[in-house]
């Protein structure tokens, strides 16, 4: 979760609005959510404004907001690059395996590691510390998944894989 002064400051936006209020994710303009920032770039997705439910917008001109609360950016499709790598990256708390994933005998993983609904772990598997293996993945046998690794839905690593987190 994060205050929109918090996120104008990420993307370094100007806000307009209530510097204090709670926004827990981002939804798209055509459903937006209550709690979330959702985004206009295009001058054609204003008509979803009639019927906006979430707390924020994300903008690049402010006669848009129209009495919103919300984010001035120069570039709102960078912007909102930036606030969604936010929320992946503060949601990653899931510990623990889900009752539909398969999971091979042999297999050995971390506590602190997460395994979605529907992902197969085959024999061997080495899953490191903190990692996200989201739903529908296959890890194949005798592969090994680094330590703050996230592995997104439905993709697929090959046996005798080594699969390294990406340190910035």
């Amino acid at each position: 979760m994060a205050t929109l002064s918090e996120l104008s400051t990420l993307v370094n936006g100007k806000l307009v609005g209530d510097p204090l209020l709670k926004i827990n994710g981002v939804s798209e303009i055509d459903n937006t959510k209550p709690c979330t920032i959702s985004f206009i770039h295009l001058p054609k997705y204003r008509k979803y404004l009639s019927n906006f439910k979430a707390a924020a917008i994300l903008v690049n001109d402010e006669k848009t907001l129209n009495g919103l609360n919300g984010i001035i950016s120069d570039n709102p499709l960078i912007a909102l690059g930036k606030i969604l790598n936010f929320f992946e990256k503060t949601n990653i708390v899931k510990k623990g395996i889900h009752s539909t994933a398969i999971i091979h005998s042999t297999a050995k993983i971390e506590k602190s590691s997460y395994i979605g609904p529907y992902a197969i772990i085959e024999k061997n598997v080495k899953i490191g510390k903190n990692v996200l293996i989201d739903s529908f993945c296959k890890i194949s046998e005798n592969s090994i998944i680094d330590d703050n690794s996230i592995i997104n839905s439905s993709v697929i690593i090959y046996r005798q894989s080594i699969f390294y987190h990406y340190k910035k």
